[in-house]
Order: C-alpha cells, then sequence, then structure tokens
C-alpha cells in the first residue's frame, strides 16, 4: 500500500519466510515539507506505549539518511472497507452478529487508548485491519493525541466527525464513541448516516451540515 508520506511492504526476516512483518517507510523530505516532523513522532511514541490484543503492534523503528521505517505486525485479511465492499450487497452490509463482533473488538480498542488518555480521533473503516485470526487491530495514529481535558484541533474523516468537533467547541474522547456509533451504521448498511449512496461524498459542507444539525 501507498500514502501521502510513503508506502508499506510486506518484508520477512533473512533465512526466514514465515515470520513477516509490514514494513511502513515515509520520506523525511515530504514529513519536512509537509510539516509533520511533530505527527509522525507523536505516533511512534504512541505506538511505543500501546500494546493491546485490538491495536496493531509496533514492532520497532530505525531509519536511513532518506527515510524513517516503522516496523508492524502484519494484518494480511486487509482492512474492514475492502471486508465491507467485498461482502456487501446493495445496501445490506455485514450481518448483525458479525457488525457486534468487530464493533465490540473496536469499543475494547478504544477503551483501552482512553484509560491511558488517549484520544484515537481517526476510526473509519479503512484503519480497522483484520488479521490473520480474524481479529481487528486498530491502525494509524496520526491523529491520536493524550490529553486530559479538551482540544480543538480539527482533524479525522469528515463522515466520522462529531459535532463537537465540526463546530471548534472542544472535544474529548467522547468523539471515538461518536465514530464508533457511525462505523457501525456503515457495516450495516455499506454507507454512513451522514452520507447516503445518492449524496456526494466529496460534498463536505452538506455532509457536515448534516452532523451538527441532528438532535440526537
Amino acid at each position: 500500500g501507498s500514502g501521502t508520506f510513503g508506502r508499506v511492504t510486506l518484508v520477512c526476516i533473512r533465512g526466514s519466510k514465515e515470520e513477516t512483518f509490514a514494513l511502513k517507510a515515509m520520506q523525511k523530505a515530504q514529513i519536512v515539507e509537509f510539516r509533520q516532523q511533530k505527527n509522525v513522532q507523536n505516533e511512534r511514541d504512541l505506538m511505543v506505549e500501546v500494546d493491546h490484543l485490538f491495536i496493531l503492534r509496533l514492532v520497532t523503528t530505525f531509519q536511513s539518511d532518506r527515510q524513517v521505517f516503522l516496523l508492524l505486525e502484519v494484518c494480511p485479511g486487509g482492512d474492514l472497507f475492502t471486508l465491507l465492499h467485498r461482502q456487501g450487497r446493495g445496501n445490506i452490509g455485514l450481518s448483525v452478529t458479525d457488525t457486534q463482533f468487530y464493533g465490540s473488538c473496536v469499543l475494547d480498542g478504544l477503551s483501552f487508548l482512553h484509560e491511558k488518555s488517549i484520544c484515537y480521533r481517526n476510526l473509519n473503516p479503512e484503519n480497522v485491519l483484520i488479521n490473520s485470526n480474524g481479529y481487528i487491530k486498530i491502525a494509524d495514529f496520526g491523529f491520536a493525541k493524550k490529553t486530559r481535558g479538551k482540544s480543538f484541533t480539527l482533524c479525522g474523516t469528515v463522515e466520522y466527525l462529531a459535532p463537537e468537533l465540526v463546530l471548534h467547541k472542544g472535544h474529548n474522547k467522547g468523539v471515538d464513541y461518536w465514530a464508533l456509533g457511525v462505523l457501525i451504521f456503515e457495516m450495516l448498511f455499506l454507507f454512513s448516516p451522514f452520507c447516503y449512496p445518492d449524496n456526494d461524498p466529496n460534498d463536505h459542507v452538506t455532509i457536515l451540515r448534516k452532523i451538527v444539525a441532528g438532535r440526537f
């Protein structure tokens, strides 16, 4: 896979093809160009701190002159987004039982992060990976933040933003539970509650208006 700052490749221990890992390589020049040095360091520091069954494990980090590397456990099941759109039929997503299973795993991982005062802020199907045993792994801590009060940074996936994030009222770990509700909905119906199949997913203004217009 590839992203804004680099790519992820499947690697193995030399001489042992059975022990495999995912190697995330990021270009230093691009990180500096987008002023992401602090975010990359923060992501690394948080992943070192968390050790949980449903959170992607960081094995180690190292660097070269041009790149920084994160060696991660590999999840050969792909991501939840791919699973949804491979198994989904029309507007029917996963079964209620499967949705409960994946939702419970995500909830357990989020609860662990919250116990450590970490607000995740980046939940979406692409960031929920599936390992070889069928269990989920929460990945991508680029927006995660350790906080005991409120934060005012606007970040995350548009369709998953809580109203207090959109309105810049200050948010706490509750935004992760809002995002979990959106994820559960999408697992069942293959679209988010604020962007129906006939809506333009790139019309962010309309999506944000729907989020703040609801009275829940």
